[in-house]
This record gives C-alpha cells, sequence and structure tokens, in this order.
C-alpha cells in the first residue's frame, strides 16, 4: 500500500512495550562463564537495545546484581520457571491526533516470539485504514527480536521501526547471553543498518523503513511527532503498556 501523506484521515499504528525486570527465580537463560565487559542497559534507548521504552519503564540493566549473581548464571531451564510476558501495547492515531483505536498482546521476555507478537496485534485490530506502522524498536523484551521483513510482508503497509541512539550494535552481547542461538543472531543481522533521520523538533533519530522512502517516513514521523524524538502514537503506547502491564500484575497479586 502506497503512503498518502496527504490523506485527511491518515492514521498510524503505533506500537511499544513494557515489561517487568526478571527475577532470577523467573527468567530462564543458560549459564555463563562471564559477563559482557560493558552490557547495554536494558532500558536504554540506544540501537535495539531490548526495551525502548527508558524512563517509562523498571526495566533492568542486564549489568545489574540480579544478572550477574552466581545464582542467576547457573539457572538452567530445569532450574526455573517459564519466563515472563511482557505487554505490548497498540495505539491507531489520526494525523489531527484523534486516538480511535488500541490493542494488546503479549511476548517472552528473552523469547523469540516478538515478530508474531506484533503480527497478532495487528490482526486484533481488524481495521483496513490503518496507513502506516510506527514500530518502537526492534529488538524488545530483553532480545526478543522482531523480523521487520516478515512484519511487512504480512500487513503490506509503510513500516518504520525507530531507534534514538547511536550504538555499535548488540550481536556481541547475543553471542554473550545467548551463546548456540544461531537463529538470534541471524534475525538480527537480517535488520540491516539504520538511516539517521532529523525531525523537525531538531532531535535526531534512527529509523528502518520499509515500504517508503526515507524522506516520505520523515515527513510521516513529523505529522506525528509533537515535541522530542518520539511520535505521538508511540509514546501512548509505551504509556498504555505500562499502564496495562500494572494492571495485570495487580490483579495476579490478588490486589486492586
Amino acid at each position: 500500500m502506497s503512503l498518502h501523506l496527504n490523506k485527511p484521515a491518515l492514521r498510524a499504528l503505533g506500537i511499544a512495550e513494557s515489561f517487568q525486570r526478571p527475577s532470577t527465580s523467573t527468567l530462564c537463560r543458560p549459564s555463563f562463564d562471564r559477563s559482557p565487559a560493558n552490557p547495554p542497559t536494558v532500558n536504554s534507548p540506544a540501537d535495539d537495545s531490548p526495551s525502548v521504552n527508558s524512563s517509562a519503564v523498571n526495566s533492568p540493566s542486564v549489568n545489574s546484581p540480579a544478572f550477574n549473581s552466581p545464582a542467576f548464571n547457573s539457572l538452567s531451564a530445569n532450574q526455573c520457571s517459564a519466563n515472563p510476558r511482557s505487554m505490548l501495547a497498540g495505539v491507531v492515531m489520526r494525523a489531527d491526533r484523534r486516538v480511535d483505536g488500541l490493542v494488546y498482546a503479549h511476548a517472552t521476555v528473552g523469547g523469540d516470539d516478538a515478530t508474531e507478537a506484533v503480527l497478532n496485534l495487528y490482526r486484533r485490530l481488524e481495521r483496513r485504514d490503518i496507513n502506516a506502522l510506527l514500530l518502537g524498536g526492534a529488538v524488545i523484551s530483553w532480545f526478543n527480536i522482531i523480523d521487520l521483513d516478515e512484519v511487512f510482508e504480512e500487513i503490506k503497509r509503510p513500516l518504520v521501526c525507530l531507534t534514538y541512539e547511536e550504538s555499535a550494535g548488540l550481536e556481541k552481547y547475543l553471542r554473550e547471553y545467548f551463546p548456540g542461538s544461531k537463529e538470534k543472531i541471524e534475525r538480527y543481522r537480517s535488520l540491516g543498518g539504520r538511516e539517521r533521520m532529523r525531525l523537525k523538533t531538531g532531535h535526531e533519530i534512527y529509523v528502518r523503513v520499509h515500504g517508503a522512502t526515507i524522506e516520505e517516513a520523515r515527513i510521516l514521523l513529523n505529522k506525528f511527532t509533537l515535541d522530542g524524538r518520539v511520535p505521538e502514537p508511540v509514546r501512548l503506547a509505551r504509556m498504555a503498556a505500562r499502564a496495562a502491564r500494572k494492571i495485570e500484575e495487580g490483579l495476579a497479586s490478588g490486589s486492586e
């Protein structure tokens, strides 16, 4: 589908996530001989950092004591429960900033189901009037990597994936934290490079674009960005995901 930027009711679907910091008893991962000297922070807005929720989410640093304690590093699949889930939210917004859609999905923290989570979220909307997808990062939920090609091929709408900082990439951390996981590394490599873009607000971002030109993506993002560097559909999706996660956690614990 072409990106009709002058359409009066231009609609974008913004997708963002929130997840609770994993504990030593809930997150399953292989044991490691060592930790990287300077691992990325999970809530950092760096290139494809495991979450782009920034300060909106109480996500951990993979350099935190919980991640690097002997008890955590010695966990195996037979010693821990299923990995916790992250909350994804999708917000449909028109170019006049009217919100007319909201939907949720889950992904596994540290898992490989982020692509299906994004597609499930889009399918649940059952909407034909969405003109573009604005995705808050390609690597979410602690190294759960979204296959942007697969998402674009199914939704057949222009897709803009945003990140906010320069970065040398995450491949070395994937090797450290998921040894032997060729699938994650291949999926990460398939994302390709990013393009630096300056918005009308003066802020720079980094994007991967499918189904549109870089200039079309810039015009689209400028239509939905009021200030700063986060488009409104993504910003609201981030807030909605965090609120829904808090409610879900409260219901699970028996509190209100």
